[in-house]
């Protein structure tokens, strides 16, 4: 009994050095994969953009709008970067028959990311798309902005096509539209 009773403990203490043993070596796994993973998100170039755009707006609901944007982001190599996109955009109101939008001001939120072409450090083409929702939800909604620009030392200059869903308030009631616009920015990154 005493011999079984033995065998048990000698059995569960292995059993709790295993336990012990890999999970110790699991956490400094975790640890190492951590760090590797700090190191290269840390070893990407940050990088803040400030624009200000003007819309043209065409299609059923011709708007036309301005504001301006800030993105904070990674360039994770020297061909792509992501970052995350802030912005004021004013709405003017053409139409006295349909409200259009509540407010003529929505804050634009999602993400940039942008494909640079170079080839000169001092003249960059790229490709960009803008992504994400504008607030308040009420009148805003999701969007989408493709763009090609050309950076030229500090400066960006870059054309766009906005498209822009929202809450189209008529007289008879309320449904989605679409409004669709060619977007010109122009700003500074550092």
């Amino acid at each position: 009994m005493e011999k079984a009773i033995m065998g048990k403990r000698l059995s569960l203490s292995l059993v709790l050095l295993f336990v012990a043993v890999s999970c110790s070596w699991g956490q400094e796994q975790s640890s190492e994969f951590y760090e590797k993973c700090m190191a290269k998100l840390n070893s990407y170039r940050s990088f803040s953009e400030f624009d200000v755009f003007y819309t043209v707006g065409f299609g059923d609901y011709p708007a036309d709008r301005g504001g301006i944007t800030f993105s904070l982001g990674k360039q994770i190599k020297d061909e792509f970067s992501c970052g995350l996109l802030f912005g004021l955009e004013w709405y003017a109101q053409h139409d006295k028959e349909r409200s259009f939008i509540d407010s003529n001001m929505l804050v634009p939120i999602g993400i940039n990311m942008k494909r640079y072409f170079v080839s000169n450090p001092r003249l960059i083409p790229h490709i960009s798309l803008d992504a994400g929702y504008s607030i308040p939800s009420q009148n805003g909604g999701f969007f989408v902005i493709p763009a090609v620009g050309l950076g030229i030392g500090n400066f960006k200059f870059q054309v766009g096509y906005s498209v822009q869903n929202f809450m189209d308030r008529t007289v008879t009631g309320s449904e989605r539209g679409v409004l669709t616009a060619v977007q010109i920015k122009a700003g500074i990154f550092f």
